[in-house]
C-alpha cells in the first residue's frame, strides 16, 4: 500500500483520537463484516452504515463522519460521493472495488482517497482508516520490476524527532500501534502488563511530541519504521 502526502482538510483529523466511520455497501453482509472488523479497533468508531441511495446520502450529511468506507462500489462518482465528501469534509476509502471501465490504477485517487483489497485484515483496515482521516492517499502497490530496497529511516512531517533516537522497545511499541493493535493486544505481544503498555505509549507520544495514536501511525509510515504495502 502506497501513501501520498496529506492533502486538503484531512490534517484536522490528525488531532482527533477517534475517527468516525460510515460504512456504505449494497450488501448487508459486507456491512456487518466491516463493522465486526472495526469494532474494538483503537481510535476508530463506526458511526453508521447503509446501502447506496438517497437515505444513505442524507445520513452522511447528518452524521458527517471523518471517513466513508465503500465496499464493492466500482464508481463512487456515480453516487455523487466525491462531491459530497468535498463539501462535508469527509474522505472516501474503497474496499474490494471493481475497476471502473476505461479507468487506470492511477485514476483511482480521483474517485476516492484510498483503495484496499478484499483480503485486507482488520488491523490494516483500521490503520488505513486512520491514515485516510489524517489526509493521506492510499494506493495498492504496483508489481515491482526489480527487488525493492528496504525503507530508509528519515524525517517525518508529523514530527521532527529522528526515528534513530527511539529505543528498540519504543520501535516495537510504535510498530504495533501502527498495525492497529489495542493496548491489551500489545501487552500480549510483548508479554507485559497493559499498564506498562499504556506507560510506553504515553512516553512514546511525549518523546515524539505527538498528540494521539493517529499521529503515531502517520509517523511510523513517514519515518520508514513501518513500510508502506
Amino acid at each position: 500500500m502506497g501513501i501520498a502526502d496529506p492533502v486538503g482538510s484531512g490534517q484536522a483529523a490528525v488531532d482527533t483520537d477517534v475517527v468516525r466511520v460510515y460504512l456504505l455497501a449494497p450488501d448487508a453482509l459486507a456491512r456487518t463484516g466491516l463493522r465486526a472488523m472495526l469494532d474494538g479497533q483503537p481510535g476508530v468508531v463506526v458511526a453508521g452504515d447503509g446501502q447506496p441511495g438517497p437515505r444513505a446520502l442524507a445520513g452522511l450529511r447528518t452524521l458527517r463522519p471523518d471517513v466513508v468506507v465503500l465496499h464493492g462500489l466500482s464508481d463512487p462518482a456515480r453516487l455523487g460521493l466525491p462531491a459530497l465528501s468535498e463539501a462535508e469534509g469527509m474522505r472516501l476509502l474503497t474496499v474490494a472495488a471493481a475497476p471502473v471501465q476505461g479507468s487506470t490504477p492511477d485514476s483511482v485517487p480521483a474517485l476516492a482517497h484510498g483503495e484496499l483489497p478484499a483480503t485486507v485484515s482488520a488491523p490494516d483496515l483500521a490503520a488505513a482508516v486512520r491514515l485516510t482521516a489524517a489526509g493521506y492517499h492510499l494506493t495498492r502497490q504496483r508489481p515491482a520490476t526489480s527487488t525493492p530496497c528496504p525503507p530508509a529511516l528519515g524525517p517525518a512531517e508529523v514530527s521532527d524527532v529522528d526515528p534513530r533516537e527511539l529505543t528498540p522497545r519504543e520501535v516495537d511499541v510504535l510498530d504495533l500501534v501502527a498495525r492497529g493493535l489495542s493496548n491489551a493486544e500489545i501487552a500480549d505481544a510483548l508479554t507485559v502488563s497493559e499498564h506498562t503498555v499504556k506507560s510506553h505509549v504515553q512516553n512514546l507520544l511525549g518523546k515524539l511530541r505527538l498528540r494521539s495514536r493517529v499521529q503515531a501511525v502517520v509517523y511510523a509510515f513517514e519515518a520508514g519504521l513501518r513500510p508502506a504495502r
